[in-house]
C-alpha cells in the first residue's frame, strides 16, 4: 500500500483502490486501463473479476514465487 508516486496518486484521472478485494469490487463503469498487483493469491483466482472491470487494457504483475496451477 501507499507505493504509488505522489504525482500519480494526486492525478485527477487516476483512481486508487488499495487493499480492495477485486472479487467484491463493483465500479460504476469499466476502467480504460487497469493495473493490478496482487499478493497472497493466485491471479487465476481473480482473473474473471479483473476481466469484467476493464473495457480496454490491463497490466497484471505476477509474483513468480507463487505456484502456477492449470485451471
Amino acid at each position: 500500500s501507499n507505493q504509488l508516486h505522489h504525482s500519480l496518486r494526486e492525478h485527477t484521472k487516476v483512481s486508487i483502490f488499495e487493499e480492495t478485494d477485486v472479487r467484491e469490487f463493483k465500479p460504476q463503469e469499466p476502467f480504460e486501463l487497469l493495473t493490478c498487483d496482487v499478493s497472497f493469491i493466485s491471479i487465476l483466482q481473480i482473473i474473471d473479476a479483473i476481466n469484467r472491470l476493464t473495457s480496454k487494457d490491463m497490466i497484471l504483475l505476477l509474483n513468480p514465487s507463487l505456484k502456477w496451477e492449470e485451471p
